[in-house]
């Protein structure tokens, strides 16, 4: 180990581990430094259930999906994605329910036979405009970082800009009424899960 690195990268995770690696192929002297006896951060696999002990599971981040593809080609890596279909499961207390996946006809039809075609509607609304955003501000993550404003200013169309400066600024219940879904219980889901992943 060099005792005098050019840089000394303060955590294992997965951010500190990308940072190494861009630094040393820069070509400098890189020393990480993880006080924990695993790397990964929120990114490792780990075994927490004694009652299933090879049951790998994620205990941070569960999303590739926020990594820029951007960033994969710059590190020159492969990584084997699987997708999640479907990819979430809203239980109720009673037989209703939702399972999020690729088959719209299905979603539709639950959505309308558990909820109402308002709710269906209301989705499809909520989906295409975040749509829309995450399209707007994927090449916001590889660049230094704006104020709201700016950032609403320089990379999103104008007919979204105060849109997403509102859903920054304000909470996520206020930004769902604007689609005027009629269950409490679908906009409850879409404010406490993964509904705005990559946003």
């Amino acid at each position: 180990m060099n005792n005098n690195p050019d840089v000394i990268v303060i955590g294992a995770g997965h951010n500190g581990l990308v940072s190494a690696l861009l630094l040393a192929r820069h070509g400098l002297d890189v020393l990480v430094v993880e006080e924990k006896n695993v790397i990964g951060g929120a990114c490792r696999t780990e075994k927490p259930f004694q009652t299933a002990p090879n049951l790998g599971t994620s205990t941070g981040a569960y999303l590739l999906g926020l990594m820029p593809p951007e960033l994969i080609k710059i590190l020159d890596i492969d990584i084997p994605l699987i997708r999640r279909d479907p990819h979430y499961f809203l239980p109720t207390t009673d037989a209703r329910y939702l399972l999020f996946g690729s088959n719209r006809q299905s979603m539709q039809q639950q959505f309308i036979s558990f909820f109402s075609e308002a709710d269906w509607k209301a989705n499809e609304a909520l989906q295409n405009e975040l749509e829309q955003l995450r399209e707007d501000i994927a090449p916001t993550w590889l660049e230094s970082p704006l104020s709201i404003e700016e950032t609403a200013e320089k990379y999103l169309r104008p007919t979204l800009r105060q849109i997403f400066i509102n859903l920054c600024r304000n909470s996520v219940g206020e930004y769902l009424e604007r689609f005027d879904f009629k269950s409490d219980l679908v906009k409850a889901m879409y404010a406490v899960t993964d509904g705005f992943s990559g946003l």
